[in-house]
């Protein structure tokens, strides 16, 4: 056997050992959360399910028995939030499952289950999660190419949150506005909704998630059209709300994953070697 040979096949090996160690340890830290939630209680008990249900989250777009695992899971976090009367827990897990959905591509369940989250949440007042289903509910229609009705239920979102007062609502709403002309190859309305958004609701840290995404948006929109000076602009906006978040988490913000890119220019928000004609980068020294 040749050189070559060898360290493929030392290589193969290993990869495999990792592979099978990364299995084990993640099914040990199931199995240890199920054990935990047979004996927890109260608040403890609620925050057990919604880590064992994030690991199942991250499998269950592509293995159709996993993803069976974490609706079940799903509706014993729910009755247990419900026996505890947590609302708000509801709304995070209604939130979840239409995610996994939208991640599965399972879009007619979406609209299914849509109409009787959307009236218990409105029922309860949990009006950010509320609007996050009906957010996903939109992404949906997006996904399907229909931009009309996507268009449509946006306004109708826009018009409810703005008729109750919630930045909340209305800013997601704008956000979708933004999305759909992205989607119809309008940077100009979808510039002019993503401002409007980021202008609703960056002062809020409850929706820094929501505000990294609309930073990100328009950053991509600005460097599409080649206007580089003003994308790194907002990308030093969009660098100062991931320090906002990571101060207010306690842990690295999602935003320094984001990247972009065009065949005439690159942005990302991770502080690794930029390369391309124009590089836009929310690391620097300055």
């Amino acid at each position: 056997m040749s050189h070559k040979h060898t360290l493929l096949l030392v290589s193969l090996l290993l990869l495999l050992t990792y592979t099978a160690a990364a299995q084990n340890n993640t099914q040990h830290r199931k199995d240890s959360l199920r054990n935990r939630i047979a004996v927890a209680e109260g608040q403890d008990k609620l925050d057990t399910y919604r880590l064992l249900t994030s690991i199942y989250f991250g499998e269950a777009a592509g293995d159709s028995l996993k993803m069976d695992t974490l609706l079940v899971l799903y509706a014993q976090y729910d009755a247990e939030a419900l026996r505890q009367q947590q609302f708000k827990t509801q709304g995070l897990i209604r939130t979840n499952i239409l995610s996994a959905l939208l991640n599965r591509g399972t879009y007619d369940e979406i609209f299914r289950l849509a109409p009787d989250y959307l009236s218990y949440l409105a029922e309860h007042e949990v009006w950010t999660h509320y609007y996050a289903v009906y957010r996903t509910v939109l992404h949906a229609r997006l996904r399907q190419g229909e931009y009309d009705q996507a268009l449509a239920g946006a306004q109708q979102m826009y018009d409810q949150a703005k008729g109750r007062g919630h930045d909340d609502g209305v800013g997601m709403a704008l956000y979708m506005i933004s999305s759909v002309y992205g989607q119809m190859s309008r940077p100009d309305e979808e510039e002019k909704y993503i401002r409007e958004c980021i202008g609703v609701i960056q002062a809020t840290d409850d929706l820094l998630w929501l505000t990294q995404q609309a930073y990100f948006r328009l950053c991509s929109v600005l460097a599409y059209e080649g206007r580089y000076d003003e994308a790194l602009g907002q990308a030093k906006e969009l660098e100062a709300v991931n320090v906002r978040y990571e101060a207010a988490s306690g842990g690295l913000s999602p935003g320094r994953g984001l990247t972009c890119g065009t065949s005439t220019g690159e942005y990302t928000s991770t502080p690794a070697t930029t390369t391309g004609p124009k590089s836009i980068a929310t690391s620097w020294t300055a």
